[in-house]
């Protein structure tokens, strides 16, 4: 049987507490590196006492083991719900606003992409008409 192995959610959590999430209220690289490596790590530590080797094959039912004590189950929990709650849901919809001004963005260049095309259609048609005079 394997020993309860203890942590505090602190561990995982303490860099991206002491950063946030910016001073422009974005996420940098930075951000991302430390949301990642918080993940990393709390996964990497339940796939070590789980005996696992991949986070994706923790089902409930891998979950549901006796030999993990409720406190260290509850840090776990506590560090997947404050990521997803804090950072993992703002990302997203920060990229969501992103993808929206992106979209917006190209329509309105493909529109004066368009417009351009007109008045340069409509100069060689003038052209053409002056030549065609001649």
């Amino acid at each position: 049987m394997a020993t309860p192995i203890q942590y505090r959610a602190k561990r995982y959590l303490d860099e991206l507490v002491e950063t946030g999430i910016g001073e422009d209220n974005h996420f940098g690289e930075y951000s991302l590196r430390e949301v990642t490596n918080a993940s990393k790590s709390m996964f990497s530590d339940m796939c070590r006492v789980y005996g696992s080797d991949d986070p994706s094959k923790l089902y409930p039912e891998v979950l549901n083991k006796p030999a993990v004590v409720k406190s260290q189950m509850a840090e776990w929990l506590f560090t997947a719900i404050y990521l997803l709650d804090r950072y993992c849901l703002p990302l997203m919809s920060n990229a969501k606003s992103q993808i929206e001004n992106l979209q917006e963005e190209k329509i309105a260049d493909q529109k004066e992409v368009i417009q351009l095309q007109k008045e340069l259609i409509s100069k060689k048609n003038e052209e053409l008409g002056q030549v065609r005079k001649l």
